[in-house]
């Protein structure tokens, strides 16, 4: 049996791997540098930073670090985040997606490992079109197995 590490270092590491003799010997730590934001650098370019759950360059503004003390002051740092099917369902999740039934625009909650493989559901959370079930986008086919789990 190959053993998976020496693979990896014999690897080139796809497109990654160009980046390993500026990372440290790693494949995948690219080095961001900046204020934390949507926009940082990498290798001396300005680039889209998609990692940082700060897509809108928010995180850094005085109202909402003030508002993010307030809430971990309330409620601690380890209050399930992410997920809900993975790191657990509470009563703010529901306040909060009742709130959302009422917003303007559309939302949507996605099903599936969305970080790191792929969407293959959606549900609408606000609006009139607002549903409690997921439905698979088109093309996906969702059974179950012997033991019950999705495939």
């Amino acid at each position: 049996m190959t053993d998976i590490f020496d693979k990896i270092r014999k690897s080139t590491g796809g497109p990654i791997g160009q980046y390993r003799e500026k990372a440290d010997g790693y494949f995948a730590f690219p080095k961001l540098e900046g204020e934390l934001g949507p926009h940082m650098r990498f290798n001396g370019k300005e680039v889209l930073c998609w990692s940082l759950n700060n897509y809108l360059g928010l995180a850094n503004h005085p109202e909402i670090r003030k508002i993010d003390a307030e809430a971990a002051a309330r409620w601690g740092m380890a209050y399930p985040m992410g997920s809900r099917m993975l790191t657990g369902h509470t009563a703010l999740h529901e306040k909060l997606e009742k709130e959302l039934r009422c917003f303007p625009n559309a939302v949507w909650s996605s099903y599936g490992m969305t970080e790191t493989l792929s969407h293959i559901a959606l549900r609408r959370v606000s609006g009139e079109q607002a549903s409690p079930w997921y439905q698979p986008l088109e093309g996906i086919h969702v059974s179950a197995d012997e033991g019950q789990c999705l495939v």
